[in-house]
C-alpha cells in the first residue's frame, strides 16, 4: 500500500511539474498577465491566416488580462520587410489583478511591401521582467486599384516669390493589380483657389510594367505649374496634389508647405484691385536661324473672379519674318493659368541681327499686357546650303551631259554603221576585168 502511495505521489508531482512547464512556456500567458482576444478591423483572429492588403491601415484592438500589478506595453509587429519592422506600440501602462484592458493599435502596410506572401503578425505585451506574445499568419496582395504617390519635387523650393511660377514633377506608381486609364494629377493651392491638372493615359501595374519594360521602376512623372498672384499676402499656404483614378472614384493625395513671399497685409486690397491679368513668357530672348522658326511659350493667368477670354497679337515682325500664335483665342478660368504659343519665322534674307517685337494679349478690345522679345537672327549656314545646291546643280549637269554623250555615241556607231554598210555593196556601172 505504502508503494502505491510513493508512485501516486511521483505521479502527481510529476503532472505538477509538467503543467508548470506547460504554463511558463505558452507564450500567450505569464504569471502576471495574459493575451486574451485580437481584433483586426473587428474582425477576432482565431488562428486562421487573414488576407490584407497593400497600403491597407488595420486597427488592432487586444484585450489583456491582469493577475498582477505590472507597467506594461503592447507592441504589434510584422517582420519580413526589407527596410525595417512595420510596427506599432502603446504607451506604458499599468494593469491591476482581475481587470480587462482593452488597447488599441494602427498598422499601415508599405506599398512598396512583397505580395503573394505570408508574414507573421506578432502581439506583445511585454514588462521588465516577463512577457506575453501570439502570433497569426497575414496573406499580403495588392489591391485591386491602387496608386502610390511616390514623391512631389517643387521648384524653385518651397519658398516662391508672388507672381512668380511654382512647378512641381509629381511621380505616381501603380501599385495595384489593374491598368488604370485616365489618370488626373491635380495640383492645387485651395487656399488661393488655384489649381491646375495633367493628364495620364495609362498607368500599368507595376508586374505588367516590368515584364513589358525589362527592369522594376514603374513610376511615371507629370510636370506642373501654376503662376502665384501678385497680391498674394505673405504667409504659408498648403499645396495638396490629388491622384484621381478608378474611373473618378478613388483619389489618393499629398501635402506640401509653401511659403509665399508676397505683400504685406495692408496693401492687399490694394494690389487686388490692380491687374487682373499676369503674363510670363518661357524665355524673352531667342535664337533663330535665317529661314527657320522657334517658339515663345506665353503663360496666361487669370487673377480675377471671372472667365476670361485672351488673343494675342505680334507687332514688328514684318519687315524681318513672320510670326503665328496658337490658339487663336484662349478662354481661362479665374484663377487658373493656360499658354499661348508665339511662332516666329526669320526670312531667309532677313538681315543677321537683333529684332525687337512685342506681343499685345487682349481680353476682348482691351489690351491688358505688352510683352517685348528679342530674336536674334543668325545666318544660315551658307556653305552648307551652297553644298547641297552646287551638288544637285552638278549632278543634274552630270546628267544632262551624260545623256548627250550616250546620245553622241550611239550617233556614230549608226553612221559607222552605215558607212560599212556602203563599202560593201558593188558600183553601179563598174567594169571588172
Amino acid at each position: 500500500m505504502k508503494k502505491i502511495l510513493n508512485a501516486m505521489l511521483v505521479l502527481f508531482i510529476a503532472v505538477l511539474t509538467v503543467s508548470n512547464v506547460f504554463a511558463y512556456t505558452d507564450v500567450s500567458t505569464t504569471p502576471a498577465y495574459q493575451i486574451g482576444t485580437v481584433e483586426l478591423n473587428d474582425v477576432e483572429m482565431n488562428g486562421d491566416t487573414v488576407q490584407v492588403q497593400l497600403g491597407e491601415d488595420m486597427e488592432l484592438e487586444v484585450i489583456i488580462k491582469g493577475n498582477d500589478t505590472r507597467d506594461v506595453r503592447v507592441k504589434a509587429w510584422v517582420g519580413g520587410y526589407e527596410y525595417g519592422d512595420i510596427s506599432a506600440r502603446t504607451e506604458v501602462f499599468e494593469i491591476n489583478p482581475g481587470v480587462n484592458y482593452k488597447k488599441t493599435l494602427q498598422l499601415t502596410l508599405p506599398r512598396d511591401l512583397d505580395t503573394d506572401k505570408n508574414y507573421k503578425l506578432h502581439i506583445q505585451v511585454y514588462d521588465n521582467e516577463d512577457e506575453a506574445e501570439r502570433t497569426y499568419n497575414l496573406f499580403v496582395d495588392e489591391a485591386r486599384h491602387d496608386i502610390d504617390i511616390l514623391d512631389i519635387i517643387l521648384r524653385p523650393g518651397n519658398f516662391v516669390d508672388a507672381g512668380r511660377p511654382l512647378f512641381a514633377s509629381v511621380w505616381v506608381k501603380n501599385t495595384g493589380a489593374k491598368t488604370e486609364e485616365d489618370v488626373s494629377v491635380v495640383l492645387s493651392i485651395p487656399q488661393l483657389g488655384l489649381s491646375t491638372r495633367d493628364m495620364i493615359m495609362e498607368l500599368a501595374p507595376e508586374d505588367d510594367y516590368s515584364s513589358y519594360h525589362g527592369y522594376e521602376d514603374s513610376g511615371v512623372a507629370r510636370d506642373l505649374y501654376l503662376v502665384i498672384p501678385n497680391n498674394v499676402q505673405t504667409g504659408d499656404y498648403e499645396v495638396v496634389v490629388d491622384v484621381i483614378y478608378n474611373n473618378g472614384h478613388s483619389v489618393v493625395s499629398e501635402k506640401s508647405l509653401l511659403h509665399i513671399e508676397g505683400v504685406a497685409v495692408e496693401d492687399v486690397q490694394e494690389t487686388a484691385n490692380g491687374d487682373e491679368t499676369l503674363v510670363r513668357v518661357d524665355s524673352t530672348n531667342q535664337r533663330i536661324t535665317q529661314g527657320e522658326t522657334t517658339v515663345y511659350t506665353l503663360v496666361l493667368a487669370n487673377l480675377g473672379s471671372e472667365s476670361k477670354l485672351y488673343t494675342a497679337e505680334v507687332v514688328g515682325t514684318n519687315n524681318w519674318g513672320n510670326a503665328v500664335v496658337e490658339p487663336g483665342f484662349l478662354t481661362v478660368l479665374p484663377g487658373q493659368t493656360a499658354e499661348m504659343q508665339v511662332s516666329v519665322t526669320a526670312d531667309a534674307g532677313a538681315l543677321a541681327s537683333s529684332h525687337i517685337f512685342t506681343v499685345r494679349v487682349s481680353d476682348g478690345n482691351e489690351v491688358v499686357e505688352e510683352v517685348n522679345l528679342n530674336a536674334q537672327v543668325v545666318e544660315a549656314d551658307k556653305g552648307s546650303e551652297l553644298d547641297t545646291r552646287t551638288i544637285v546643280e552638278i549632278t543634274f549637269a552630270a546628267l544632262v551631259v551624260l545623256i548627250v554623250v550616250i546620245a553622241l555615241i550611239a550617233l556614230l556607231f549608226s553612221r559607222g554603221k552605215s558607212k560599212d554598210s556602203d563599202d560593201d555593196e558593188p558600183l553601179e556601172n563598174q567594169t571588172y576585168y
